[in-house]
């Protein structure tokens, strides 16, 4: 066996083992949800909590869906640094913008939950 394949066979395990130790640490986020009790006949009230729990998950898919379209965008744009195609240059400008739409979108999800609410 080859030292070189033997070293890639160690590099897996490793990041195997790295991995699959970090795995269970983001199931374990608690989401920002309230209970939903009817008391009394308020079934106004219910609605009006299960609404604001549907748009702060939703707004978490959002952000999730924005955070890997930005993080596939600067994926892409190195990808073509490394073929040629663009400069450095342009691969810091794609992560800046796509750092500032982001943080306009958590801010806009931000005060829409305000209104919600």
């Amino acid at each position: 066996m080859s030292l070189t394949k033997k070293l890639s066979q160690i590099k897996a395990s490793v990041f195997t083992a790295i991995a699959t130790m970090f795995a269970p640490l983001s199931a374990n986020a608690a989401l920002p949800l309230q209970s939903v009790t009817v008391t009394g006949g308020d079934y106004l009230g219910a609605f009006k909590s299960i609404f604001i729990n549907s748009y702060g998950i939703a707004s978490m898919v959002i952000a999730g869906f924005v955070f890997f379209v930005i993080g596939v965008a600067c994926i892409h744009a190195f990808w073509q640094y490394q073929q040629g195609k663009k400069e450095l240059s342009d691969v810091g400008v794609v992560a800046a913008v796509g750092g500032v739409i982001l943080m306009i979108v958590v801010v806009l999800l931000k005060q829409g939950e305000t209104v919600v609410v």
